[in-house]
């Protein structure tokens, strides 16, 4: 068998590596996500209700990536930036979405009302997760994402 076909092959392989990945999707209802277009240049130090916002580039389109939190009142809302003593907005509306609400009952007590040994660990780790959210870097982010495997 000739070497050409498989070279092609993986090349074909390859490159078709990009229809199993994906960026982000819009979804403006709380706990979905806002993509905001931005104008070049100005992209550094969005902020939403206080917090830095990522920013990336996708499709030669600086955007600001948005996670909105399940508590996100319908409505208007926007990010901001402040630059040179003036304040930047870009706004979008946010719907309303009702979720299925799932329950469950929980036989073991301890995992309901820790000890009090499970609530100091669970205090440690509660401190270094909120570290961890306040840490905030301005890099460049790739959002090629990895679709879910069926």
């Amino acid at each position: 068998m000739p070497k050409t076909p498989i070279v092609l092959i993986l090349l074909a392989a390859l490159s078709s590596s990009s229809l199993v990945s994906a960026q982000p999707r819009q979804l403006l209802v709380p706990g979905g996500i806002a993509l905001i277009d931005l104008e070049p240049g100005q992209s550094k130090g969005f902020q939403f209700r206080g917090r830095p916002v990522l920013v990336t580039r996708a499709d030669g389109v600086e955007r600001a990536v948005v996670g909105l939190p399940l508590n996100l009142d319908p409505g208007e809302h926007f990010i901001e930036q402040n630059q040179n003593g003036q304040t930047y907005k870009k706004f979008f509306q946010v719907k309303d979405k009702q979720y299925t609400v799932q329950r469950i009952n929980i036989s073991n007590k301890r995992k309901v009302n820790p000890y009090e040994s499970d609530m100091a660990r669970i205090l440690r780790e509660k401190e270094r997760k909120q570290k961890a959210r306040n840490h905030y870097r301005y890099a460049e982010v790739d959002l090629d994402l990895l679709l879910p495997v069926k």
